[in-house]
């Protein structure tokens, strides 16, 4: 089961990085990514514009 997790996460993360892609997280969860962002507190354009944030 740890290694399904681990997996799972390693899928959302940006290629090259060792951030989380926002729009890979929002697809796991089944959420739109405007849904994400909301949840985050963050403006629906951040996860394009600055996938980097802290908030995200």
């Amino acid at each position: 089961m740890v290694a399904l997790f681990a997996d799972v996460l390693e899928s959302t993360r940006e290629p090259g990085t060792s951030r989380f892609s926002a729009v890979g997280v929002a697809e796991m969860l089944g959420l739109p990514q405007q849904d994400l962002a909301a949840l985050a507190g963050v403006h629906r354009n951040t996860l394009r514009t600055h996938p980097e944030s802290p908030r995200l």
